[in-house]
């Protein structure tokens, strides 16, 4: 099982890229007849990402509060994420 990060440079601009990214990625998850993509981001810190997911269908199936340190030592929630495959992503795409 291979563990798919998207990384953000903070000086890269963002418009658009990360939903870009993150389609790109289910499309290969689509190809390989995955049932759903699982998204593991950490609240405050991602949050761009959460709403880029969301703005692509993902579902919160769930989160571990306190689960993640940042770098100050801030505990913050790890959200978890899915967008089924399937007849949903096809469906999605008109």
């Amino acid at each position: 099982m291979s563990d798919g990060r998207l990384v953000r440079l903070p000086f890269w601009p963002t418009r658009g890229l990360g939903v870009e990214m993150i389609r790109q990625l289910i499309e290969i998850a689509w190809d390989a007849e995955l049932e759903f993509t699982q998204f593991e981001l950490v609240r405050a810190i991602n949050d761009e990402a959460i709403h880029a997911a969301e703005f692509l269908g993902a579902l919160n199936v769930g989160s571990i509060p306190n689960a993640a340190k940042d770098t100050r030592g801030d505990l913050h929630d790890i959200v978890f994420l899915q967008i089924p495959l399937g007849k949903w992503w096809q469906w999605s795409q008109f």
